[in-house]
């Protein structure tokens, strides 16, 4: 796992944390915002898979540490973006072999 890929994660949710979420508009920036992270997660956590894979423990000791702290930080930022949607009832984040964060609308 690169180092700085991470550090880019890192970066990209103290900036999540820092945007000012205070109507629909920016949370919507916010949202996009939140979800490259979430790509950015993905590519790292399939890059630690492919090493788990082919017998490379190291970096998924690593990461797992790491996810939990990023999915903390990814659930506090959603909770205040949803907030600001209009008609928006709830979130789920879901973690497999991706990670993914499913919005649900009331109708």
């Amino acid at each position: 796992m690169d180092q700085a890929q991470t550090q880019v994660i890192e970066d990209q949710l103290d900036a999540l944390q820092s945007m000012p979420i205070n109507d629909e508009p920016t949370a919507r920036a916010a949202f996009a915002h939140a979800m490259t992270t979430v790509s950015n997660i993905n590519q790292v956590s399939a890059h630690v898979h492919a090493h788990a894979i082919i017998g490379r423990s190291g970096p998924v000791d690593i990461i797992l540490g790491q996810l939990k702290d990023w999915l903390d930080r990814l659930v506090t930022a959603m909770t205040q973006i949803v907030a600001y949607f209009t008609k928006a009832t709830s979130f789920s984040v879901c973690m497999g072999t991706t990670l993914s964060i499913t919005v649900s609308f009331a109708v």
